[in-house]
Parts: structure tokens; C-alpha cells; sequence
């Protein structure tokens, strides 16, 4: 359980830049009671958003945060960090097979959010565990045959 002043102190850290005011963030934070903050975090998917708000206001290179929050939230921002790139990786070689083929497709959920990363800032810090795409109908059979034949298989056969 997180106290109520820290929750209100995440809700206002998580904020983009520019909608609150550095300095005072930054003194709330030396007085936060952050116990619990980095498991709730990574529990709700927001570890990356943290670790790049507090890394843009200077939080971990003053004594505002305890080490334990700030190594435990480092490891899973980095994590995410690694399980996003991986799942990139699988998204382009997807959509490469899908495209050599003449199949139509596009990113949806957290490969659209990676994708959009340039344009909308932190759109890439949420995790994402899979590839996901939307073809037209019409256009399910053709990609499924295009998939498998280039060796995907469906999770439950693996």
C-alpha cells in the first residue's frame, strides 16, 4: 500500500514535461515515504515512465531517493526496456514477412505505441509482451498461411 501523499506525488511525477514545476517535485520526493512504490510500479506497467520522469528531473543524481527504490526501479525499468526492443524485433521481422508478401497490416496496442515513440513523447514506456496486428479480414487466411510458412506457429502448439 502506498500512502496517499505519495500516490498524489506520482500523479504529479508522472505528468509530462512541463505540466509541473521541477523544484517542488523534487522537494516532495526527498520527503516521500517510497516504500512500495517501485513493486507497485512495475505491477502496473509504469516502472520505464517513472525511471525517465525522475531521471529528467535529476532525481537519481541527488540523495532524494533511497538506493533500494532506486536500484529496484532501475532493474525493471530496464527490463522493460529490453523485453520492448525484443518484441520490436519480432514486430519488424513480422511485418517484413507480411509485407514481402503483399499482405496489408498495422501495428495496433504496444507496437503502435513503440512506433509512435518519436512523435509523442513516453509512448514507448509502457511494457509490451507481444506482437500485435491487424490485417483485413479478407487478408487473415493469406498472413496465417505467410506466418506459419515462415515458421511461426500459435503459442499453444509450442
Amino acid at each position: 500500500m502506498v500512502p496517499i501523499e505519495t500516490a498524489q506525488l506520482l500523479l504529479d511525477t508522472l505528468r509530462l514535461p512541463g505540466a509541473v514545476d521541477i523544484a517542488p517535485l523534487r522537494a516532495r520526493w526527498e520527503r516521500a515515504d517510497n516504500r512500495g512504490v517501485a513493486e507497485l510500479m512495475k505491477r502496473e506497467g509504469g516502472e520505464l515512465w517513472l525511471h525517465r520522469r525522475l531521471t529528467q528531473i535529476g532525481i537519481p543524481k541527488t540523495p532524494l531517493v533511497s538506493t533500494n527504490f532506486w536500484n529496484s526501479l532501475d532493474r525493471s525499468a530496464k527490463k522493460s526496456v529490453a523485453q520492448n526492443l525484443l518484441v520490436r524485433t519480432h514486430a519488424e521481422r513480422v511485418m517484413s514477412v507480411l509485407t514481402r508478401a503483399g499482405v496489408p497490416h498495422r501495428p495496433i496496442k504496444g507496437v503502435a505505441r513503440q512506433a509512435c515513440a518519436g512523435r509523442f513523447p513516453f509512448a514507448d514506456c509502457r511494457a509490451t509482451r507481444d506482437v500485435d496486428l491487424l490485417v483485413p479480414s479478407d487478408a487473415a487466411d493469406a498472413a496465417w498461411q505467410c506466418l506459419t510458412s515462415s515458421g511461426y506457429r500459435q503459442s499453444s502448439d509450442l
